[in-house]
């Protein structure tokens, strides 16, 4: 009997310690966010033009929110026509640019400042997408060209508690090693993946929102986020990206 009850007094004390970790989750939350975006793309593989346009964001994200580390999932998918910025005098053409993404995002808190309420956190994101552009010429012929990259990146995040209900995020992701697929010189031959690091391989992600709390159970989120890619083989590639986006929040 006495054993019984000795067992139960640890298990008691253990369940007591574990509800007082002070990275017990605080926060969990489901979002979807829609909105638009503003796109131009040059991919010399494909063409010497820079292409411009417009589209429409999707992205499902989950966020797991403790006293010190942050956790996010984000699934994401994009569309949007391009023109060329340039008049052909062979008549007009199109690009229609497809993205998705999965990203895993993990966050450590590191230090405070003006009373704390500016939280500091550093950690890395794993940041996977894919890159899909189908150029439309005159006499419908049309051409595919892309690229898949996995990234590693560095991710600092600043948190600014504007009141108990509103808050303003800054984070940074900028990859420090890749593997990128892209297709080889005028797309014929083998597709072989290549690791490479930040001296060549560029995929800068800034974004700023601000999240205001509607209800015990909803938020919403402002968000404007920036994306701009850079890669030289076997013909440079570059893209920016400009998200102006709008995020319901539901806290679980």
């Amino acid at each position: 009997m006495n054993r019984v009850l000795y067992v139960l007094l640890i298990v008691l004390i253990s369940f007591q310690a574990l509800l007082a970790q002070p990275d017990r989750p605080k926060k969990n939350t489901i979002s979807l966010h829609t909105g638009a975006l503003s796109s131009s793309v040059k991919d010399e593989l494909a063409s010497p033009l820079t292409y411009e346009g417009s589209g429409t964001p999707v992205q499902l994200s989950y966020r797991f929110m403790g006293n010190k580390n942050r956790h996010s999932v984000y699934l994401s998918y994009s569309k949007s026509k391009l023109f060329p910025s340039a008049e052909l005098s062979y008549g007009q053409h199109s690009l229609d640019n497809f993205q998705a993404g999965l990203a895993y995002g993990y966050h450590r808190y590191f230090a405070s400042m003006s009373g704390k309420k500016v939280k500091i956190y550093l950690g890395g994101v794993w940041d996977n997408h894919v890159s899909v552009r189908e150029l439309y010429y005159v006499w419908d012929m049309s051409e595919i060209y892309g690229e898949l990259v996995s990234s590693l990146d560095v991710s600092p995040l600043l948190e600014f508690h504007l009141s108990k209900k509103s808050r303003l995020t800054y984070q940074l992701a900028l990859p420090i090693v890749a593997l990128v697929v892209r297709p080889p010189y005028a797309g014929k031959g083998l597709v072989a993946p290549k690791v490479t690091t930040m001296n060549r391989f560029v995929r800068l992600k800034n974004s700023l929102e601000l999240e205001h709390a509607l209800s015990r159970y909803f938020n919403i989120r402002f968000m404007y986020k920036y994306v701009y890619y850079q890669y030289p083989e076997p013909k440079s590639v570059q893209s920016g990206m400009d998200h102006f986006i709008i995020e319901l929040v539901f806290k679980l």
